[in-house]
């Protein structure tokens, strides 16, 4: 009985442990099969939680990978300042080195289209003198500058502005208004499309100045700077021509006038050899001065500019070489250049690259002295001398301004009266106070202007009232051979004329347009005068000084022998200007900086006996 006893209670007390017991045995059994939780069902939790936390923190990691990607802003931020880097680049050209073009310093695009490039050189006429004020050439859209500060621009007066100038080389501090901007808006109206300057000039340079040396890009030399400067902005594009006005530093000395043909050649030979063979030069012949002695150096200088133009007819001339005539145009400070001048100089160089350069079928030059016989005594008679010209004339009027000399070995022989020959329209003829004795010269414009700031309106010109050139002194024919009435030969013309015509270097122009790199300027890059166009604006309007700009009364126009659609030059406003233009800021201009006292300048100068 104890023993059943016993085994009951041992059997219930096992059947409540069982009972208390067998809830974890189901679980553990359910799930026995899940190897996951085989090591107690405490860790799952913990152990998929960290599991979770490196996940979790993919994101960070990620957003880390994506941080260096932000960075790649901060690598593009450096490849902005490229246009610094490029600019400072162009800095250090500020000090003249002997360095050629580096890819650095090439310009930004932009969508203009340059067409035709023009390199403006010489000395202080070609830098500018003018005045700038109400009357200042305005800007044109088609017309730009490359300028000293290394910057394509909008052109504009001074073209050689000196602001923030580059390369010192060529710096004029009192460059004012000249006639590089007039002459490229002539040519776009003319439709020679978007054109741009590269200014060159140095005030008081002499030719040698001018010479390449081995360095072709020598940017401490005049010809080296300006050569740079081209190659930088045009490329392999070719220049249109060389504006060219300079001679006045010849003067110096004795030495210089008579070794100017010689340097004066040199120099274009060099242009040439680095520029283009076949490259124009578009020159101008000096200008008078107001002191006697000046002007009569001046003189002799012209006249060899005169016989180095294509089609002169003398060995030493230059192919592609067209001369520009300056002498009857105001000047000021004893030799520059008025504002007015240098307009209607502006006007004559766009009309001379028409015709010889870009071969248009006009006169873009005025007349010439005829080849053959130009000047002689008719009939074997010494009171008489005939000049005779390449195209027929204007009527005289007050002798022609009194421009004509005749010196023979007695001096100067005084004249009675200069006119247009009764019988040739192409011929002038003189009447002398005496015969002359022995050999006789004749000079044409070696006489100083009436005054500052004074057209010489009555010279001698041609249809198109161009002028012809100073001349002389030119030895006087004994050819009497011809009779009082055919002298001059006219019947002759029409050949001379075709003979320069033929010697004439001229170009085709450009029928397409190509894109050019240039610098977008900013607004305040440079002092652009702000007068707009005037609607009625000519390709060849006659630019004259206002009623201000000379003392003078304003001559009677000469009346034209033959018909033509432009009278002789009689100063008038200026249609191109506008009375609105604002004045442009620079310096003070100081007061003929380029000319020596003249008690040392007397001895230097020689007049024929």
């Amino acid at each position: 009985m104890p023993t059943r006893k016993t085994a009951s209670l041992i059997l219930a007390f096992g059947l409540v442990i069982i009972g208390l017991l067998s809830p974890a045995q189901v679980f553990g059994r359910a799930h026995s099969d899940q190897p996951a939780f085989q090591s107690g069902t405490a860790t799952p939790t913990p152990t998929r939680r960290p599991t979770r936390t490196p996940t979790a923190t993919v994101t960070p990691t990620r957003r880390a990978t994506r941080t260096p990607t932000g960075a790649v802003t901060s690598t593009r931020t450096p490849t902005a300042t490229v246009t610094p880097t490029r600019r400072a680049t162009r800095t250090p050209t500020a000090t003249p080195t002997p360095t050629r073009p580096s890819g650095t310093a090439t310009p930004t695009p932009t969508a203009v289209v340059i067409k035709r490039y023009f390199i403006l050189a010489g000395q202080s006429n070609a830098s500018g003198r003018g005045e700038l004020d109400a009357n200042t050439e305005a800007p044109d859209a088609r017309v730009f500058l490359f300028g000293n500060d290394y910057a394509l621009h909008q052109a504009y007066e001074p073209a050689d502005d000196p602001t923030n100038q580059v390369d010192a080389v060529s710096l004029d501090t009192i460059a004012r208004h000249g006639f590089a901007l007039r002459a490229g808006k002539d040519l776009a109206k003319a439709g020679y499309g978007k054109l741009a300057v590269i200014p060159c000039p140095k005030g008081g340079s002499k030719l040698e100045q001018w010479w390449a040396t081995s360095d072709p890009f020598d940017r401490a030399t005049l010809f080296g700077s300006c050569n740079y400067r081209r190659q930088l902005v045009a490329g392999t594009k070719s220049i249109s021509a060389v504006w060219w006005y300079q001679g006045e530093a010849e003067n110096a000395s004795e030495t210089l006038r008579d070794a100017y043909t010689a340097n004066h050649t040199r120099l274009v030979s060099d242009f040439r050899q680095r520029m283009g063979a076949n490259l124009p030069f578009v020159y101008a012949q000096l200008a008078k001065n107001e002191f006697a002695d000046f002007n009569h150096g001046y003189q002799l200088i012209a006249e060899q500019q005169r016989r180095l133009e294509t089609g002169s007819g003398y060995p030493e001339a230059l192919p592609a070489h067209t001369m520009v005539v300056t002498f009857d145009l105001p000047i000021t400070g004893g030799v520059h250049l008025t504002q007015a001048g240098q307009k209607e100089l502006g006007r004559r160089v766009a009309l001379a690259m028409r015709q010889r350069v870009f071969g248009e079928a006009i006169d873009g030059t005025g007349p010439r002295l005829r080849l053959t016989n130009p000047i002689q005594y008719p009939s074997g008679d010494r009171t008489r001398i005939v000049v005779t010209f390449d195209q027929p004339i204007n009527t005289a009027v007050a002798n022609y301004d009194n421009q004509f000399r005749v010196f023979d070995a007695d001096g100067e022989v005084s004249i009675s009266s200069v006119v247009r020959h009764p019988s040739n329209t192409a011929a002038v003829r003189l009447t002398l106070a005496r015969a002359t004795v022995g050999a006789a010269t004749l000079s044409y414009g070696d006489v100083i202007p009436p005054g500052a700031e004074v057209w010489l309106v009555n010279v001698v010109k041609g249809a198109s009232n161009l002028p012809t050139p100073r001349f002389g002194p030119l030895p006087v024919a004994d050819a009497g051979l011809l009779a009082d009435a055919a002298e001059g030969d006219e019947a002759g013309l029409l050949a001379d004329a075709a003979a320069v015509g033929d010697a004439v270097s001229t170009a085709t122009p450009t029928p397409t347009e190509s894109a050019t790199p240039t610098v977008t300027p900013s607004p305040t890059e440079s002092p652009t005068p702000t007068v707009t166009p005037s609607p009625t604006e000519s390709a060849t309007p006659t630019t004259t000084p206002s009623p201000t700009e000379s003392p003078t009364p304003t001559p009677t126009a000469t009346p034209s022998i033959t018909p033509s659609p432009t009278p002789d030059l009689v100063p008038q406003p200026d249609p191109l200007t506008s009375p609105t233009a604002t004045t442009t800021p620079t310096a003070s201009p100081s007061p003929t900086p380029e000319l020596m006292p003249l008690r040392l300048w007397l001895p230097l100068i020689r007049r024929p006996s």
